[in-house]
């Protein structure tokens, strides 16, 4: 805005001077043109007629300075109107850019940033502040320049939004799925790692890591009881678990111990009632045997 001051400034002073000039072009010409007429009066007395041819003379002389007083002044006028809009519209167009930018584009980034920090991936931000492409040497084509610079960092931070919001959006549906493939029992899926990268990747790596730690003793322990199922009561959960996982372990192998021990008792009374009724059947033929020899 300085520069553009001094250029105002100094179109006012090339101005002034140029009329201060014609000014004493005028002043001179007619200093001049009341010599020649003095002159010419003196030589009046001698030659009549040649009173008015210098008048004529005089008379086209004024004429001539008066019109090209004119000319010049219009000329200045017109100049000074063109140099000014010259100024004018361009540092209006930066201006209107520079609050467009402000208005529009920065305004809603900053009402997407908010969304976001709250949790609302849906406001999209466009890019809707054009570019001035002012090409001019001057000062206000640095201005302008450093206006386009400024348009070109804000859209360079839309364009990083747009792609934050986009991957925000695309971990929230692998996020979905994995928490419906769950509730379904699809225990076996797992969030695909390949869709992100950096902190996006890390992101999924993890939840599939609390899924595998979640589901894999359950895993185990499911195998280990569909093997109990078919009779076989000597396997166990071996792998080695923390917490929760720890107490399932546990109590899956006491129930193999338990099952087997309660069976191992059975079995011995099974044993031990079979082997009293082999004695009470030998017994009972004993004794069948003596009373046939009695009664012979």
């Amino acid at each position: 805005m300085l520069s553009n001051l001094k250029i105002s400034i100094r179109i006012a002073i090339g101005s002034v001077v140029a009329i201060v000039a014609l000014v004493i072009l005028i002043l001179y010409s007619e200093s001049q043109l009341n010599t020649i007429y003095n002159l010419i009066q003196n030589q009046n007395k001698l030659a009549n007629d040649s009173v008015l041819s210098a008048d004529n003379i005089i008379s086209s002389a004024r004429t001539f300075t008066y019109i090209f007083g004119v000319l010049v002044t219009l000329f200045i006028i017109g100049y000074s109107i063109i140099m000014l809009r010259s100024i004018i519209v361009p540092l209006k167009m930066i201006i209107e850019r520079a609050q467009q930018l402000q208005r529009v584009c920065i305004t809603n980034l900053g009402k997407g940033l908010m969304a976001m920090s709250k949790g609302d991936m849906s406001v999209e931000v466009e890019k809707a502040t054009k570019h001035l492409n002012l090409n001019s040497k001057d000062e206000l084509g640095s201005m302008a320049a450093t206006i386009d610079k400024v348009i070109s960092q804000s859209q360079a931070g839309i364009d990083a939004y747009e792609i934050v919001r986009e991957k925000i959006n695309e971990l929230n549906l692998e996020t979905e799925k994995l928490i419906n493939d769950s509730n379904d029992g699809k225990l076996d899926n797992r969030g695909d790692v390949s869709k992100f990268e950096g902190f996006y990747q890390e992101i999924v790596k993890g939840f599939n890591g609390v899924l595998d730690a979640v589901i894999l003793p359950v895993q185990d322990g499911a195998r280990v009881l569909e093997i109990y199922s078919t009779g076989d009561l000597t396997p166990r959960v071996t792998a080695e678990y923390k917490g929760q996982h720890q107490l399932i372990k546990n109590s899956i192998n006491k129930v193999g111990e338990s099952i087997s021990g309660i069976l191992s008792q059975v079995t011995e009374a099974v044993q031990a009632t079979s082997s009293a009724s082999a004695e009470i059947s030998s017994s009972t033929e004993e004794m069948a045997a003596g009373a046939q020899e009695q009664s012979s």
